[in-house]
């Protein structure tokens, strides 16, 4: 019984090496926890007020690939979509001069395209990585179909940083990854004192599926 055990573990740590590989592909899944930070009003907004708008994250979902050195370093591409809410209000007066507010409810799709540098604490090779990361991104916010939305789709970049742990088992891969997103605050809305509004942060939590070779 003790050698058949030990066979075993033999046998899944020549498996491990076997598939220790260069490159990985993964499927990821998780949260988008958008930052609560007013984004202003629609520009031709009576009284704009700073919470006039506001984005909320629901799910996000994507692939990354990834090719790692031989040591402890690796390059990750990434591109995910992830699907928020957004609030926003438009306040006006009509032929009569009598004042209204129109409030809109719709749900848009933010697009993500990044680069991101890996810094493993386990070499390749191991069935568990530890690893810190840095990058940058591209964020394409998608149009909301309110009828007095007049700034359009919006893009802009921006930084990002965290961590993971990937384990793997042959040739399939399990991932944990936690990141922070730093940018502009998206769509140029209006402000009472300025036009646009600093920075936004977002956090991603995602689980993700893959294989390696």
């Amino acid at each position: 019984m003790r050698s058949l055990s030990l066979a075993a573990l033999l046998s899944f740590i020549a498996l491990n090496g076997a598939f220790a590989q260069k490159y990985e592909i993964s499927i990821i899944g998780g949260y988008p926890r958008l930052s609560d930070a007013s984004l202003g009003s629609i520009p031709l907004s009576e009284d704009p007020a700073p919470d006039d708008t506001k984005l909320k994250g629901e799910y996000t979902y994507g692939a990354r690939f990834t090719i790692n050195s031989k040591g402890y370093v690796g390059h990750e591409f990434g591109y995910s979509q992830s699907r928020a809410r957004i609030d926003t209000v438009f306040r006006g007066t009509d032929a009569e001069d009598n004042s209204f507010e129109r409030r809109y409810r719709d749900r848009i799709v933010i697009s993500e395209g990044s680069y991101n540098l890996l810094l493993y604490m386990m070499p390749r090779g191991e069935w568990w990585r530890p690893y810190i990361t840095i990058g940058g991104q591209t964020f394409h916010f998608g149009e909301p179909s309110a009828a007095d939305w007049s700034t359009g789709s919006w893009r802009n970049y921006g930084i990002n940083w965290g961590g993971g742990i990937k384990l793997k088992a042959g040739p399939a891969l399990l991932r944990l990854d936690f990141r922070d997103y730093i940018q502009g605050k998206p769509y140029g809305l209006d402000f009472q004192d300025f036009n646009s509004g600093g920075l936004y942060h977002s956090m991603q939590g995602t689980l993700g599926v893959g294989f390696t070779f």
